[in-house]
């Protein structure tokens, strides 16, 4: 099943697991965490997704779950 996402602006485009990838490199960089297990997270997050069992998201769910991912 394709996943789509609901932006800030009411646009939707399909979910793109490396936009995620890219944010997250970017806050590990500019914090200068060193992260080894970022696939594992990225696997944790879509997985997640899946349980859902839904096709279209809101961003802010996918950012509240990825900020859960990392508390973990």
């Amino acid at each position: 099943m394709n996943k789509f996402i609901t932006k800030r602006d009411g646009s939707i485009e399909e979910f793109n697991i490396n936009k995620i990838t890219s944010a997250l490199n970017k806050a590990f960089t500019n914090t200068n965490v060193n992260i080894n297990n970022i696939d594992e997270i990225l696997e944790y997050i879509n997985n997640e997704l899946d349980k859902k069992n839904c096709s279209n998201y809101n961003i802010e769910d996918i950012q509240d779950l990825v900020e859960k991912t990392l508390m973990l």
